[in-house]
């Protein structure tokens, strides 16, 4: 204040209105009116700006969903595999049951060591030498391993 009482020029240019005791500058008045109509400006356009801008943000997030969606899908980790030789099967027992009439044969293997547990065969034959062979053939071992852990039930 005493600034203002020193100086006429500052003064002359702050007009003071009084309210409710104080002194104001009108100028500080009129900026406060300024900003109201700036603060209403910015509501209206915001309602047009708002839903603008959502717009453009789904169709973005849409044409990049699709991009991501179509493109090709690679890999660049591949688990290769190398043949291993097959674990050792130990044959516990082998059951044959001979149809004669229907000319052929079923064999049930039953095994150790191995996840198969029990392997079942069907051959077209009823001879037992050609079962033997057939039976030695599939599990890669001599006929005489076969015949002697065989059990052969005719029926």
């Amino acid at each position: 204040m005493d600034a203002l009482k020193r100086s006429p020029a500052i003064a002359a240019r702050l007009r003071f209105a009084p309210l409710q005791g104080l002194a104001v500058p009108i100028s500080a008045y009129r900026m406060g009116q300024r900003l109201k109509g700036y603060a209403l400006r910015f509501v209206g356009s915001a309602v047009w700006l708002l839903p603008a801008l959502g717009i453009v943000a789904w169709a973005v997030s849409g044409v990049g969903l699709d991009w991501w969606l179509s493109r090709a899908y690679t890999t660049e980790k591949v688990l290769k595999l190398t043949a291993s030789p097959a674990p050792p099967v130990v044959v516990v027992a082998i059951d044959v049951s001979i149809h004669r009439q229907q000319q052929f044969s079923i064999a049930t293997v039953r095994t150790a060591g191995s996840p198969l547990r029990t392997l079942k065969f069907e051959f077209p034959v009823s001879d037992l030498a050609q079962i033997e062979a057939a039976i030695a053939q599939e599990l890669g071992v001599s006929r005489s391993q076969v015949n002697r852990l065989m059990r052969v039930s005719v029926k």
